[in-house]
């Protein structure tokens, strides 16, 4: 190092040790700010965070940066900030538009309880997005399914055996297209509630305040009393109300309900019947409460009418939302009286007004003078009509060119993917050698099926991989592969029983039990629906069974993965058995850790065994 450089260096560090004083001293008048009263606290937090993330870059490691503030900005101080104070000033310091955006949003006096809000906000609109996803998945879900009725409906009236063999696996195609999107919907449904618990969650660690308006800037008064126009609608609707389960003295004055539950009476812990009026609190953890509360009624036999926000993307809407007969969306936000009955004003977010109830017809001649009106219902009890006179009338000859027409559109675009799969895979075959012998044969051997045709579907077994015939399998040298004790661990699909049986044979050894695969979804077939695959265990020679403890049980449920390919955890189940013996796995997709694998998709079609 020359002079110069060392100079630069300890010049260097002689400025940083000046700035961190002046930011030292620049954090304690920023929080003396703060303890100066609340008009000057934001800002003195702000500042506070400034400095302290000015001083977070001068050094290495978060360690560092908290001794620095120990030492020199902490110590000179009676009342410290606590860690949640500090990354909030940091946070606000930081990220000024979301600061604004959470501070515009909610209620919040704090940097802190800004900070919580503004993780709330990300929290909502992660759920709502994991919601979107969800209702997308159950889409595209349904529209397999109704694929999957067609294509089952020209099986059923195809003329000739061609034609039902296609269409039934054209079926197949969509049954499991249609379980797939299903599997994704659960996915996407999960990661949804884990997004809402995680709103949840956001809303108890702010600061406890449950009284929490739904929408941006609304206020979160629960004290909204509903206009007498609405009110008397409602009542031509249902003939009167026999409960209002959140009311008051003076909003019954209008409601004129048989029955009414005051904030003192809690209505929630009130048994709930008959025709209901409901004008729910709208702050949080009420509004939720209130409206399961009433989508519970509905189901129980009562009918009711629930005025709203029209929050459609929370999980209290889409609750109500399923209970109802209809529902009308105001052409104009609803103006609200205060207790005196004069407006009060209107909430920021539009309104929604649910019905449950057999009188659908008279919901909506009332309220389609209000707005808009959805008999969802209805229509889709007349839409369900409509596809079905229609599929019955376009005739069997129609459905049966389709079907043709698809078949051969797919046959042609099935073969050329083939032939691309086939060559490809086929580069990797290479002969399965002897000269090293093995105590423990995993094989899942590519069996060649006549049903359906090469060609005639995408889930052909020749569209995923090269097969072979029962011969060329029992052909293979797996006899002189294995040594004079061993066992054979071979998998067997319903219909390749009895063949099993024979490669079992060839191979020189001898049937012992199986352990069933249960896939925990039904898929297709011809007598029977298939839901398992057998892995068949036999032996020869004098190998022992597994310790005691180690065998396992004989039905194992795991979901189905990919085409074809086998759990992993059958590798464990063998590995636990026979831990001190050596183990290959023919027609091996890819090779693993301790196992020898032989399979035209492993890297040179062969590969010994490794361990890290």
């Amino acid at each position: 190092m020359n002079i110069q450089t060392s100079t630069a260096i300890r010049r260097g560090h002689n400025e940083n040790a000046v700035r961190l004083g002046i930011l030292a001293d620049e954090a304690r008048r920023a929080l003396g700010r703060v303890a100066s009263g609340e008009t000057d606290a934001i800002e003195g937090w702000l500042a506070y965070g400034a400095s302290l993330n000015e001083g977070r870059a001068l050094f290495p490691s978060d360690e560092q940066f908290g001794q620095w503030v120990d030492a020199s900005v902490n110590d000179k101080l009676s009342v410290t900030p606590n860690l949640h104070e500090r990354a909030a000033a940091m946070w606000a310091s930081a990220n000024c538009d979301q600061f604004e955006e959470a501070r515009a949003t909610g209620n919040a006096r704090t940097v802190r309880g800004i900070h919580s809000k503004w993780k709330e906000i990300e929290a909502e609109r992660e759920a709502a997005a994991q919601r979107l996803v969800a209702e997308a998945a159950r889409k595209e879900a349904q529209a397999h399914a109704e694929a999957e009725a067609l294509a089952r409906l020209a099986a059923q009236e195809a003329e000739d055996e061609e034609a039902r063999r296609v269409a039934h696996g054209m079926a197949e195609h969509e049954a499991e297209a249609r379980q797939e999107a299903e599997a994704l919907a659960l996915e996407a449904d999960k990661k949804a509630k884990k997004a809402d618990k995680a709103v949840k969650k956001s809303r108890n660690d702010n600061g406890g305040d449950n009284k929490t308006a739904h929408v941006s800037n609304n206020s979160g008064e629960n004290e909204w009393y509903t206009p007498a126009v609405i009110i008397e609608a409602a009542r031509r609707v249902l003939g009167g109300f026999d409960l209002d389960p959140a009311s008051s003295e003076i909003a019954n004055r209008t409601v004129k309900a048989e029955r009414f539950f005051t904030i003192e009476d809690d209505g929630l812990t009130q048994d709930w019947a008959g025709k209901i009026w409901c004008n729910p609190p709208y702050s949080q953890p009420l509004i939720n409460e209130f409206c399961l509360k009433f989508a519970g009624a509905m189901s129980g036999g009562s009918t009711g009418i629930a005025l709203v926000n029209n929050a459609t993307e929370t999980a209290w809407f889409q609750t109500l939302a399923r209970s109802a007969s209809a529902i009308c969306f105001p052409a104009s936000r609803i103006k609200f009286n205060d207790p005196s009955g004069a407006p009060s004003g209107s909430p920021l977010q539009g309104q929604a007004i649910i019905y449950s109830g057999a009188e659908t017809g008279k919901f909506m001649a009332e309220f389609s003078k209000i707005g808009f009106v959805s008999d969802w219902r209805g229509r889709v009890e007349q839409e369900i009509e409509r596809v079905s006179v229609n599929l019955l009338a376009s005739g069997e000859r129609e459905i049966l060119d389709a079907a043709k027409q698809i078949r051969a559109d797919r046959a042609l675009k099935s073969r050329e993917d083939r032939i691309v799969r086939i060559d490809e895979i086929s580069r990797g075959n290479a002969e399965l050698g002897t000269s090293i012998r093995y105590p423990v044969i995993y094989a899942d051997p590519p069996w060649r099926y006549e049903n359906p045709p090469m060609g005639g579907t995408n889930r052909s077994i020749e569209n995923h991989y090269p097969t072979m015939t029962l011969d060329e399998i029992c052909a293979l040298p797996v006899s002189d592969l294995a040594t004079e004790d061993a066992l054979l661990y071979l998998w067997a699909t319903a219909p390749k029983l009895a063949e099993c049986m024979k490669v079992i044979e060839a191979w020189g050894f001898e049937y012992r039990t199986n352990i069933v695969w249960d896939k925990m979804k039904i898929g297709m077939g011809y007598h029977a629906r298939n839901q398992h695959e057998l892995l068949l265990i036999a032996k020869r020679g004098e190998i022992p069974p597994p310790p005691v403890g180690k065998q396992p049980a004989s039905v194992i449920r795991i979901p189905r993965g990919k085409h074809s390919a086998k759990p992993e955890e059958f590798h464990e189940i063998i590995e636990r058995a026979y831990p001190e013996l050596s183990k290959i796995e023919l027609f091996s997709r890819s090779p693993r850790e301790g196992w020898a694998s032989y399979g035209n998709e492993v890297p040179g079609g062969f590969q010994e065994a490794t361990f890290k």
